[in-house]
């Protein structure tokens, strides 16, 4: 095992997770409203990392001493999100870390990535980015995705984002504005 238990396919598989992710949440936080509960402080991450049992990241590796598990959270879904996308998404998007033997970075270990210097310094290393911040964003990284689209077929990705796009627009111009929760 590697890092919190992780075997080599298994970290190569987040690593796609991780390469993909602002792709990802066009499938994972498909409304409007699923970007309310994506940032600092709502424990589902706002930068492309993981931690080992981390709780502000996006992707969590809880950490089992002992008992010889290990299990991964995907944190950025939420209940608007087709399961079937989903899972097919995570899929792909693992299986390509997998296929490429992407490298999983070294894991998030600030207590509040947005306002920690070793974030920064993280950040402007390159190791981890910014995710999209509205379901707008997240539609033109999935339409940038050629693994996305070619995964999904070009037509039905036509399809998927124009849906979307009507969505979007549709409840830009009804719906109030999301009422504060956490």
């Amino acid at each position: 095992g590697s890092m919190g238990g992780l075997s080599g396919e298994g970290s190569h598989f987040i690593a796609g997770w991780l390469a993909h992710l602002p792709a990802l949440l066009g499938f994972t936080c498909p409304t409007v409203y699923s970007y309310e509960r994506v940032g600092p402080g709502c424990w589902t991450g706002s930068t492309t990392s993981w931690g080992l049992d981390h709780r502000e990241c996006p992707i969590r590796v809880p950490v089992h001493p002992g008992e010889g598990l290990t299990n991964v959270e995907y944190k950025l879904c939420d209940s608007t999100a087709n399961p079937y996308y989903v899972v097919g998404a995570l899929l792909v998007a693992g299986m390509d870390g997998v296929a490429r033997s992407l490298v999983l970075p070294e894991p998030q270990t600030t207590v509040h990535l947005d306002d920690a210097v070793e974030f920064s310094e993280q950040y402007h290393l390159g190791q981890c980015s910014k995710l999209p911040d509205s379901l707008q964003v997240s539609l033109r990284c999935l339409e940038r995705s050629q693994l996305f689209c070619q995964a999904l077929g070009v037509e039905h990705m036509r399809t998927y984002l124009a849906v979307k796009r009507d969505e979007l627009a549709r409840c830009s111009e009804t719906l109030p504005a999301f009422p504060a929760v956490y």
